[in-house]
């Protein structure tokens, strides 16, 4: 499958502004830290794609600067069942190297979001960790293999995805908080790093 990188050198890390954050987990894995895969938004294959993507490179910074080891790439438009399929292969080989599900964050911005459930469902393991930004899109039908402990924050007039807790089957494999706010950006309240949801993200990584 072909997925274009968000450098142009093809490297594993994201130009010197944001050395930490990797397009592919490292090959040389540290068991005690915290990995974080975030996915990006449509945003990227629109007529604004280039404000899209720094929006994107400076939301997956300021996660870093909580304390994870970050993973992402520019998917491939269309590409996001395959995409999830890669994305879970990764997650599973840093299980075997010795991460500890717990230590594993799946996340992303809108069609991100709509990824990382992907993600859950493929591998259905209650202890992995997913943030869902701008709520969950009314179109999509999940399975009942979603696992994990899940932080959906989304805005009250958004008018595209919609509160999560309506469509995901909650089980007791699935620890579920749901955040509404209202930044009066609607769906777009996601596209940046703002307040609105960066403060129920570290209330809900301190638990």
């Amino acid at each position: 499958m072909f997925v274009r990188s968000i450098v142009i050198a093809l490297s594993l890390c994201v130009s010197n502004a944001y050395a930490e954050i990797r397009t592919a987990p490292p090959e040389t894995v540290d068991t005690q830290a915290k990995y974080f895969f975030f996915g990006h938004g449509a945003g990227l294959y629109k007529s604004y794609a280039d404000s899209a993507r720094e929006k994107w490179q400076d939301k997956v910074s300021a996660i870093e600067n909580l304390g994870f080891i970050m993973i992402t790439e520019e998917r491939e438009k269309g590409g996001d069942e395959d995409y999830a399929l890669k994305m879970s292969d990764w997650i599973d080989t840093l299980m075997d190297k010795g991460v500890p599900a717990k230590n594993i964050y799946v996340g992303g911005y809108s069609r991100g979001a709509r990824l990382s459930l992907m993600v859950s469902d493929v591998l259905s393991n209650s202890n992995i960790n997913y943030f869902l930004l701008s709520g969950c899109y009314p179109r999509d039908n999940f399975g009942d293999d979603i696992k994990g402990n899940i932080l959906s924050v989304y805005d009250s007039e958004d008018k595209i995805f919609e509160a999560c807790a309506d469509y995901i089957k909650l089980n007791k494999d699935i620890t579920f908080k749901e955040v509404e706010v209202e930044s009066g950006y609607g769906h777009g309240m996601g596209k940046s790093v703002r307040d609105e949801w960066m403060d129920p993200l570290l209330a809900w990584l301190k638990k």
